[in-house]
């Protein structure tokens, strides 16, 4: 029978899929950082109109940037249930073949990144009535966009507000809460003296309120270096994970928005006792009130309080200093 199967794909002959195939994408348009699943569902349906009798396999893949991909598959000569996942992408994949009602491959994605933009196609392999191999095929395309700052700080509201509830209700609801926000959102350092820091993993536009009560909502305050030594603890840690994370600039809680030249911690409302900074730096004025760190060297330079992707790529992070 495998061999059939084999012999008949050379010779599928492709048609509309009409109603009898039909893939579907939740949501069509995915959010970077704040979608937090998307699903797609390719499924075939047994009707008086379909072209095809008996089903062999439905595969999904994707195409848009890149060769297309083929990311998952379920045949009828495997064991039930079984789906073939050949995309390497964290993935769930699930899926039947059954010719008497309707037969489906289903893949979700959890916080799915810009590479699952595209073109998804389903193709559905088998047999018409009269015997001969088909092909029916349907698409769905899936766009991306990028979370505006109003669309931020709205969702740190609301987790602000659910956090203040689950303080009162259920101390313990609100640690997990925290705990899922830190490992998906964050990279977590080494203790130190301590505390331990939160580089944001998933950014793609900044603005140092927005950092600021992310950082409190966490139990902790945009980063304040005091000293040599921590300011090197963090360069050790940022050259660590720029290498897996691909950024090059991190925002710190020192500014002088108050008062040009003299350099306030966000938090505690201190003078500045350590900086560090880039050759000619700091020169931005009043249009550059917010102290960040850049690569390679990590050292201070002023930049503006709110940044967008277009300016540095997605290669945009901050830090969180957290109290043990």
């Amino acid at each position: 029978m495998k061999y059939l199967y084999t012999f008949l794909l050379c010779f599928l002959i492709d048609v509309d899929a009409g109603d009898s195939l039909q893939i579907d994408a939740m949501p069509t348009s995915v959010v970077i950082g704040l979608t937090t699943t998307l699903e797609v569902k390719c499924h075939t349906f047994n009707n008086n109109s379909s072209q095809m009798e008996s089903l062999m396999s439905l595969i999904i893949t994707r195409s848009g940037h890149g060769p297309d991909k083929e990311l998952a598959s379920i045949n009828a000569f495997s064991p039930e249930g079984h789906v073939v996942d050949t995309s390497n992408e964290t993935l769930t994949a699930s899926g039947k073949i059954d010719n008497l009602g309707e037969s489906y491959l289903r893949l979700v994605w959890r916080f799915p990144d810009v590479n699952k933009r595209g073109l998804y196609a389903c193709e559905a392999h088998g047999v018409s009535h009269t015997g001969h191999p088909v092909s029916l095929t349907s698409t769905i395309s899936v766009t991306n966009s990028y979370p505006e700052t109003d669309e931020l700080v709205d969702l740190i509201k609301n987790l602000t507000l659910e956090s203040e509830y689950d303080k009162e209700r259920c101390p313990s609801n609100l640690k997990s809460n925290q705990e899922l926000i830190k490992n998906y959102m964050f990279t977590i350092s080494p203790p130190y003296n301590g505390r331990h820091y939160l580089l944001s993993s998933r950014l793609y536009t900044y603005q140092v309120e927005s950092a600021e009560a992310m950082c409190e909502l966490l139990g902790g305050y945009l980063v304040e270096i005091d000293s040599a030594e921590e300011h090197q603890f963090l360069i050790n840690f940022l050259n660590d994970e720029s290498k897996k994370l691909n950024f090059i600039v991190t925002m710190t809680g020192l500014s002088d928005e108050e008062q040009e030249i003299v350099w306030v911690n966000r938090h505690s409302k201190t003078v500045a006792r350590y900086t560090n900074w880039l050759a000619n730096k700091p020169n931005g004025g009043r249009s550059e009130n917010c102290v960040v760190l850049y690569q390679p060297s990590w050292l201070m330079t002023d930049d503006p309080c709110s940044l967008t992707r277009s300016d540095f790529a997605l290669k945009l992070t901050y830090l969180c200093e957290v109290p043990n």
